[in-house]
């Protein structure tokens, strides 16, 4: 089964800061060969100080290291239309957008930077909340040649706990999908299945259930793309966990819906850039 990993982070010093200079890469690498994963999109982030310079480390791991397919953090607040063109020439695969829950932020955005990215017809790899989800079609409206990966099925938040009225649960999902949901009607929004920790922290994260149905309802199998979230994640849960897909998730698909799950359909959107 082809495994390809959507999300993860390397950072030279560690996600933490605290590791010596490429152990956390060594620490995937690891992880890589024991659960078979033959490519990961590495997710430039550059939105705090402390994580200044991780574009250039990532891209240049990806002149060593020819499973890494490097997304470069652009700046919204501070991007130019030269920027995209510029991450290009330097070995870029994509880019990583950051929103948080801004509902105003991509808005903000010039145009020519909107169609600077989309000119490269690459992986754009975004991080939003729901909030600034709900106003994110606007920019996906200038994105047409981009395949958009919407990072952690749109970070809804932790599950209510109490679910036992049927009713009310159905509507707390809807809720919490909705803006995420509304994204499908774009052929090239895919949803990258990710971070369920932050929706259930306790493996198998069981209560992440109800959100994993209606983005698969939504978007369908085809567009739903399994990513780890390495290294963050490993503060959550324990490495065998973060890269196991669960049981509840593959026992509603068959042989050929996990394989595109697990990393066909992210081998397809590769090969059509």
């Amino acid at each position: 089964m082809t495994r390809i990993d959507s999300h993860i982070h390397l950072f030279e010093n560690g996600y933490g800061g605290d590791r010596p200079a490429g152990a956390e890469l060594a620490g995937y690498q690891l992880l890589r060969r024991r659960h078979g994963i033959d490519k990961a999109l590495v997710v430039g982030f550059e939105g705090d100080a402390r994580f200044a310079g991780n574009n250039g480390y990532v891209l240049n791991l990806a002149k060593d290291q020819n499973w890494i397919f490097p997304l470069c953090y652009v700046d919204l607040a501070n991007a130019s239309p030269h920027s995209p063109d510029e991450f290009v020439a330097a070995g870029a695969a994509g880019f990583s957008l950051y929103l948080g829950s801004d509902a105003t932020v991509a808005g903000r955005v010039q145009a020519e930077v909107w169609n600077a990215i989309d000119r490269h017809g690459l992986l754009v790899s975004v991080n939003a909340a729901p909030a600034a989800l709900a106003g994110f079609g606007a920019v996906l409206e200038q994105l047409p040649a981009s395949a958009v990966l919407i990072s952690h099925l749109g970070l809804p938040g932790p599950a209510p706990v109490n679910r036992a009225d049927d009713s009310r649960a159905q509507s707390q999902v809807s809720a919490r999908m909705s803006a995420l949901v509304q994204l499908a009607q774009y052929p090239q929004v895919s949803v990258k299945l990710s971070g369920l920790y932050a929706i259930d922290a306790g493996f198998p994260h069981a209560l992440a259930q109800a959100d994993v149905h209606a983005a698969l309802e939504a978007f369908g199998v085809d567009r739903l793309v399994w990513g780890s979230d390495y290294s963050p994640g490993m503060d959550a849960v324990t490495a065998e966990e973060l890269f196991a897909i669960p049981d509840w998730i593959t026992s509603q698909l068959n042989a050929e819906e996990l394989e595109k799950v697990a990393g066909g359909t992210l081998q397809r959107i590769l090969d059509e850039r």
